[in-house]
This record gives structure tokens, C-alpha cells and sequence, in this order.
């Protein structure tokens, strides 16, 4: 009941001045929050503008910004119905696919802004984007994917061309790093399922090696994973919402999107572990091959389940001697001036 009493007085609150914003954002949850914050900070500067919430999120330290929290499916549904605003952009995927619907007031242009390097058509379910006026494209295998779904699904989906602001971070600096590595398996592979979590945990023990383990909030919301049972069997966790690539010397994951960001900041190859991949797109056979297919060779380590001990061996090795491969830098450079925008 108090859910539904503040939910309500926001309401009212928003729609007293829904008529000074011209440009909002759908900011869902925390997760997403580091990723969405330098679009807008940027819009900010220029223009008053709101953010909408399902989940607590701080932006106190942000100026010209007006922040909205609704908890209650009542008030969610009600506020996207009724929205009027100029632009609404958004990190959240499945636009009318979820209590994320177009507004049927309001003829808004709805932009979405990538979280994640990956594809958007084999990492998003088949309808993730069709409702979108326009999508960012970070690299060219997202812009190439999104004409690609307009050309198959007789859409007009703009494409734009724009730098990923996760890799605008600030120089990295070895001195801080706290833990040997940083485990962070995607949701919706086998990773779990196959223990691999344990079977590499076990190995960096043995090795005396330190670690954390990051699990995708996805795999804990989808019980791929129990927290409660890693946290029983004192299992080191990263529960920060803001990833810190500071903290590690090395990155383990399988297909996440993670690999290819920590690649790039830190011009160090991750370890990759060959689960299987998270394709959620019933129809990807559609369409071309992804960035996470094309750049595991040139951007990781690649090993095969029954190759975890190897893995822990080679990171052993790279911490003892403190050293990585002086070509590794260039190539993976190569990559990020061929591919990114």
C-alpha cells in the first residue's frame, strides 16, 4: 500500500511538470545506470530533463535533472501509456514487449542507447527493437545489424553512428589492482549448469591465486545460479554495481560483452571459456555472424571446458613473470580501429 501511495504522489508530481521536459530517459535499474549517466549528463547541460526509474538509483550529484521512481506494475504501465515528451531514450530492450510500451498519447521518438558492444540480434530477443525510432550502433556490426532488420522486417529503424561512453574510462592503473581475476560468465549459457564456476574456482584456490566472482543479474533473477549457495560456500563475489576494471589483473568469461569491453580498456587478452552461446533471436540463422563469434580469437584466450585447469595455468604464469604479450596491444587496437566508432 505505501508502494502504491508514493507511486502515486509521483505520478501527479511528474505530470505538474511533464510540460518543461522535452527529452526523458528510462533509466531501469542500476545495472544499467553506469552506462546511461554520460548521455545524460550531456543532455543535461543543454536542457531540463527527467528520468524515469523502476528501482532505486542516486542521482543526486547530477544537476538540471528531475528523477521519477516508480515501483507498482499500476503506475509503470500508466505512466509509459500516458508519456509526452519529445524524446525518450532508453537501454531497456523489448519496447511493447514488456511494461515498456509506447506512449499512445504522444507521438514520441523512442532512441535507444547501447549497454553492451554485443550483437542486438542474437543477444536480444527476435522483437527487442522493432518498435524503436532509432538505434545507437557503437560499431559496425551493430549498424550492419540494424539495417539488416529493417531490410528483413520491412522496418525504418534509424541507425546512428556513435563512440560507446563505458569506454571513456579513466586510464587504468596496475598499482590498484586488488585481485588476481575477475570471473564474469553471461546469463543464458551453460556456465552454470556445467559447474563451471566451481571447477575454476577450485583451480585458482589450488593455485593461490585470488578472485571474485561477478554473476550476471540476469542469472541470478533466472536461478541459473544461487546466491545464497555461493555465498554459503564462501564464494568471493562482486556485488558492486559499477564494474572496476581497476580491481583486476585478469579477466575470465564466456560470451559476455565483457570481454570485449575489459579487451579493449586494458590491451590485455581475457580468458575465454567455450560455453555455450547465449542466442535468445529464435530466427539469428537469419542473419550474419556476431561480433562475439568474429572477435574471441582476436581479442581472447579461447579454451574448451575440459581446458580450465590450462586456463588457471597460463593466468598463474602471466602473474608470476608480469608480463602479457607486447603483441596483444596492437592487435587488439587493430580491432577497435577497424570495428568502433
Amino acid at each position: 500500500m505505501m508502494t502504491f501511495i508514493q507511486d502515486l504522489f509521483s505520478f501527479i508530481k511528474f505530470k505538474i511538470l511533464q510540460k518543461k521536459f522535452k527529452v526523458g530517459f528510462f533509466c531501469e535499474n542500476r545495472n544499467i545506470q553506469s552506462y546511461l549517466i554520460p548521455y545524460i549528463k550531456k543532455k543535461a547541460i543543454k536542457k531540463k530533463i527527467f528520468v524515469i526509474s523502476i528501482e532505486d538509483i542516486d542521482l543526486r550529484k547530477l544537476d538540471n535533472i528531475s528523477l521519477f521512481t516508480f515501483k507498482s506494475k499500476f503506475f509503470i504501465e500508466i505512466f509509459f501509456l500516458t508519456l509526452k515528451v519529445k524524446y525518450f531514450y532508453s537501454s531497456t530492450p523489448d519496447l511493447n514487449n514488456s511494461l515498456f510500451v509506447k506512449s499512445r498519447l504522444f507521438g514520441c521518438k523512442y532512441i535507444y542507447l547501447q549497454h553492451s558492444p554485443v550483437s542486438i540480434i542474437k543477444a536480444y530477443n527476435n522483437k527487442a527493437f522493432d518498435c524503436f525510432n532509432a538505434i545507437q550502433a557503437i560499431n559496425k556490426f551493430q549498424y550492419n545489424e540494424i539495417h539488416e532488420i529493417n531490410k528483413i522486417k520491412n522496418l525504418n529503424i534509424k541507425a546512428f553512428k556513435s563512440k560507446y561512453a563505458f569506454f571513456n574510462q579513466k586510464t587504468l592503473n596496475e598499482n590498484k589492482t586488488k585481485y588476481d581475476v575477475l570471473i564474469a560468465p553471461t546469463w543464458k549459457s551453460n556456465f552454470y549448469k556445467l559447474n563451471c564456476h566451481n571447477i575454476l574456482i577450485n583451480f585458482l584456490n589450488k593455485k593461490k591465486l585470488t578472485y571474485k566472482l561477478r554473476p550476471h543479474y540476469m542469472s541470478l533473477r533466472k536461478k541459473e545460479v544461487d546466491k545464497k549457495s555461493l555465498i554459503n560456500n564462501k564464494v568471493n563475489l562482486d556485488e558492486d554495481f559499477n564494474i572496476n576494471f581497476d580491481d583486476f589483473k585478469f579477466l575470465v568469461s564466456d560470451w559476455s560483452g565483457i570481454f570485449i569491453e575489459y579487451s579493449i580498456i586494458k590491451k590485455i587478452k581475457p580468458f575465454l571459456i567455450n560455453s555455450t552461446q547465449k542466442i535468445l533471436n529464435s530466427n539469428k540463422d537469419s542473419y550474419n555472424f556476431s561480433i562475439e563469434e568474429i572477435s574471441r580469437n582476436q581479442l581472447g584466450n579461447t579454451y574448451n571446458i575440459d581446458e580450465i585447469e590450462k586456463l588457471v595455468d597460463d593466468i598463474l604464469i602471466l602473474r608470476n613473470n608480469n608480463s602479457y604479450n607486447k603483441n596483444d596491444k596492437e592487435l587488439i587496437d587493430n580491432f577497435y580501429k577497424k570495428y568502433f566508432y
